[in-house]
């Protein structure tokens, strides 16, 4: 991410006005009997956007309460506060869904993280057959970013943004860069390699990667405001707009745009609600074996998975990003506490601001806020 407002890294293009706050607590007793987490989610949000962030929206959950608040307006500028309900286009906190869904298929005996990319899908990455499922789950695979080539700049997004992509395009195009290291020998985040296991799920499953993502977690779970979108550019329901800069500094709205851009590795739109709900579910091991998902192998970063050691315990999750939006979802590994935060961005990068409501709620106010450790995810 970047201060300025017509500044967009390629891993953001995938993955204002601070105008009245609306705030919703989901438990009313909860909140009489103490307002003090209400009010400090809520200064947490208004400090997100006093950066100049356009909107910022969060929920909390510890101690059998759950807080919800917001900040900002739905549009740059504009008169109306943002909702606490709101959906949002939550990028990369995909990544977890596809990874659950591919480690409910190898529990089903029906693939194995050992298999390599040529099995499933042969001929379509050179080196395939050095290249694991398990190797693309931890970023480990080497391939290159096909964003690098797609989407290289601002000025080509705008001008791609409705397009239809499909997931072999944005592969192929990836396989147009050389690897950046053999296969499993270092890490480094590849979007690539989820539009491959979205790939791998419909060859295993013989159904979609959304219609498995839908049937394994979002009915089970009740995620009700979580979508997988297609080709379709628009956010159902309550949502607040999202923006970038053109070269000249003027605002566009891209608030639509086609999510095949991203697919498996980005085209989730869900809401705090529904994330937290999700993370809980995932910690308490109700999706998966939890010993082999968060297992690091010292890298920080389990099977699509971020896994971060802070202060206060262990913390589980994934932050999300592109054009014009950033955010995160985390739990505490022992499931009693969760907190999701997304922000629409304008002149903002405000890492720090986000990073300390996260430490508040998911561990009270020992962290320190230049603390580099659960920042990766941004």
């Amino acid at each position: 991410m970047t201060t300025k407002p017509n500044g967009l890294t390629r891993r953001a293009l995938i993955g204002g006005a601070a105008g009245a706050a609306t705030l919703l607590a989901t438990s009313q007793a909860a909140t009489a009997a103490d307002p003090a987490p209400q009010r400090d989610l809520q200064a947490d949000l208004d400090a997100i956007v006093a950066t100049g962030a356009v909107s910022a929206l969060a929920e909390a959950r510890a101690d059998g309460c759950r807080h919800r608040a917001a900040a900002g307006t739905v549009t740059l500028g504009g008169p109306r506060p943002a909702s606490a309900l709101g959906r949002f286009r939550a990028g990369s906190t995909i990544k977890p869904f596809v990874s659950v869904t591919v480690q409910q298929l190898a529990d089903e005996g029906r693939l194995n993280l050992s298999d390599s990319i040529e099995r499933w899908l042969p001929g379509v990455v050179p080196n395939g057959g050095a290249i694991t499922l398990e190797h693309l789950l931890r970023h480990m695979s080497g391939l290159g970013e096909y964003t690098e080539v797609l989407l290289p700049d601002v000025e080509t997004f705008l001008a791609n943004r409705m397009r239809t992509f499909t997931p072999r395009e944005l592969v192929d195009a990836a396989m147009t860069l050389p690897p950046n290291f053999p296969p499993g020998t270092e890490r480094r985040y590849c979007n690539t390699g989820y539009v491959l296991l979205g790939m791998v799920i419909e060859r295993a499953s013989g159904n979609s990667y959304a219609h498995e993502i839908e049937r394994r977690i979002l009915r089970p779970l009740r995620l009700r405001d979580t979508i997988l979108p297609g080709a379709s550019v628009r956010v159902p329901g309550p949502h607040g707009h999202i923006y970038i800069a053109r070269d000249n500094g003027d605002p566009v709205d891209v608030t639509e745009f086609n999510p095949t851009l991203a697919g498996a590795s980005g085209e989730l739109i869900s809401s705090t609600w529904d994330l937290n709900t999700f993370m809980k579910a995932l910690v308490e091991g109700r999706l998966v074996d939890t010993r082999v998902m968060f297992e690091t192998l010292g890298l920080g970063y389990g099977l699509g998975i971020e896994v971060v050691d802070m202060p206060y315990g262990r913390i589980i999750g994934h932050g999300g990003s592109g054009p014009g939006f950033a955010g995160v979802a985390f739990s505490t590994e022992d499931g009693e506490r969760q907190a999701t935060v997304f922000c629409s961005l304008w002149t903002s990068n405000p890492r720090d601001e986000v990073y300390g409501l996260l430490d508040r709620a998911l561990g009270g106010e020992t962290v320190a806020r230049g603390d580099e450790g659960a920042r990766r995810a941004w």
